[in-house]
């Protein structure tokens, strides 16, 4: 059962030491109780504690960080977790240990979670400014705007961030530099000499910029689906590494082989872009769900910015062989839903693009991801975070360079990264293996996913190769040893069940459903 109290019941005035220096803080607890038999046991404080709402800014008021905190059923000498949520935009309260409609995500979690809480405490911390959890500013909505409509959605966040400093908040403090001193203030609240640090997806880009800040504070951390700090512009060529695989898995599945371009997948894309560039597709469309009959002109810059392999990874192999032989009716329906039919409303939490926008690009780097030869055929991943520096229209690099470039510390990390991660591509593990070298070990998902750890946890003998990397003393047992007994692979994943080529087109499929938008 859980405990419902209101959170603010308890106002905690501490001190807590670090070094030398005191610091107060204010903190409203509330005890809470997470139990479901004996799967799920839990039992600690759900708690807003109020930090600097911009700590660049020296008169600053303050703002509420939401998390949750698990005192170690038995008392051991292991760092205490502190688990670093996706998004951001993704909130952990209290009542996702139990939520039966996202067990996908809270089965794993409250199993991973529990298997740390018998040994050592457990915190989960929010990011700022997040409204999925309590202790956001009153006026954090999320904001609306029509979908593939980039004026709406600049025109949204403007408009909030107009809305918030009207009310005395100021947006540039939820960025990735004071979340990092988030973790910083809770290490210093609860006076631990060092944290283990949990982190996936954007948590993993916080875990790292809390290591290259506070490098003597880390003990060790356990990184999936990982994003270092320098990738937030995501980098086509990554994706198109993973687009490579997946015609790699498309090759070792007989029937489908046996059916694709002669050339292969990837050279047929190639082909695609250059026939479209040097003459745009005339397409004729009869549908008669739409009462349409007219004639689309598809160009290479259409298909570039169709990412269908996101979408349906199983049927992009029938979609690119489709195009290759010449077939360029479903590329057009799309088009023409696209510019044609009503924008749908997308909702989005303000924090995901001005914490995106808050981390930056080194010119370094922005000239590589510019060069690509990858850009003639995938879209440019960076479009949307320069979509949202400009809608934002401030200076919000407020990441410093020796926390977003340089990579320079003796921590244990373990990186679990999925080959097929579209949303953070396996080139960003590989970088940091590269940079960090033998403090990293790295295992490999074959057809791994972003995010997937509902299979790893819920494998058992897997679960326990992780909990070994957690549990290890590594004064007794160095890194480098444990390393050498830990798998580098994962290939338990169920096969991609490709759609097959023959048959009924693409098109004739979207002439019966719609699609999507």
């Amino acid at each position: 059962m859980i405990q419902k109290a209101a959170i603010i019941l308890v106002l905690l005035f501490t001190v807590a030491c670090s070094n030398t220096e005191k610091k107060q803080y204010t903190v409203a607890s509330n005890d809470i109780t997470i139990r479901e038999g004996e799967a799920i046991d839990f039992k600690g404080t759900e708690n807003i504690i109020y930090l600097p709402e911009n700590r660049a800014t020296p008169e600053t008021r303050t703002t509420g960080v939401h998390y949750l905190h698990f005192p170690a059923k038995t008392k051991t000498n292991l760092a205490p977790v502190i688990y670093l949520p996706s998004g951001p935009g993704f909130g952990v309260t209290k009542y996702l240990f139990l939520e039966k409609s996202a067990g996908w995500r809270a089965v794993p979690f409250s199993a991973e979670l529990m298997e740390y809480n018998k040994t050592r405490d457990v915190i989960v911390l929010n990011q700022r400014g997040n409204s999925a959890v309590p202790g956001a500013p009153s006026a954090w909505l999320d904001i609306t705007y029509e979908r593939d409509n980039e004026e709406s959605e600049k025109k949204a966040i403007a408009r909030r961030i107009e809305d918030l400093k009207s009310d005395g908040i100021d947006p540039l403090g939820y960025n990735l530099s004071n979340m990092i001193d988030d973790i910083e203030d809770i290490r210093t609240y609860y006076n631990y000499d060092q944290v283990a640090l949990l982190g996936v997806s954007f948590g993993s880009q916080w875990a790292l910029g809390y290591m290259q800040r506070y490098p003597e504070l880390v003990d060790r951390a356990f990184l999936l689906s990982v994003e270092p700090v320098s990738h937030e512009y995501d980098d086509s060529q990554g994706i198109w590494n993973v687009i490579k695989r997946v015609e790699k898995y498309a090759l070792e599945d007989p029937k489908i082989a046996k059916e694709l371009p002669e050339i292969g997948l990837i050279e047929a894309v190639k082909v695609i872009v250059e026939r479209l560039e040097q003459a745009p597709q005339q397409v004729a469309l009869t549908m008669p769900k739409y009462m349409l009959n007219e004639t689309i002109t598809v160009t290479a810059d259409d298909f570039r910015n169709f990412p269908y392999y996101k979408w349906n990874m199983e049927a992009w192999p029938k979609y690119i062989t489709e195009l290759y032989n010449e077939d360029y009716r479903f590329l057009a329906i799309w088009k023409w839903e696209t510019e044609n039919l009503p924008k749908k409303v997308e909702k989005e939490m303000l924090i995901l693009p001005l914490v995106n926008t808050s981390i930056g690009i080194s010119p370094k780097r922005a000239k590589e991801l510019t060069s690509r030869e990858a850009l003639k055929w995938v879209k440019d991943p960076g479009n949307v975070q320069r979509l949202w520096k400009e809608a934002i229209g401030e200076n919000v690099d407020m990441i410093d360079a020796t926390v977003r470039d340089e990579l320079d510390y003796d921590i244990p990390v373990l990186i679990i990264h999925g080959d097929l991660d579209y949303t953070t591509p396996m080139d960003n593990a590989e970088y940091l293996k590269d940079e960090l070298k033998d403090n990293v070990h790295l295992i490999k998902v074959d057809r791994g996913y972003h995010q997937m750890k509902f299979e790893l946890i819920n494998d058992a003998s897997f679960a326990k190769e992780i909990y070994r990397f957690m549990n290890t003393d590594f004064d007794k047992t160095p890194f480098n040893e444990l390393q050498k007994t830990l798998p580098t692979t994962y290939s338990k994943l169920a096969k991609i069940e490709f759609t097959p080529i023959n048959g009924k087109s693409l098109f004739d499929f979207e002439n019966e459903t719609e699609m999507n938008n």
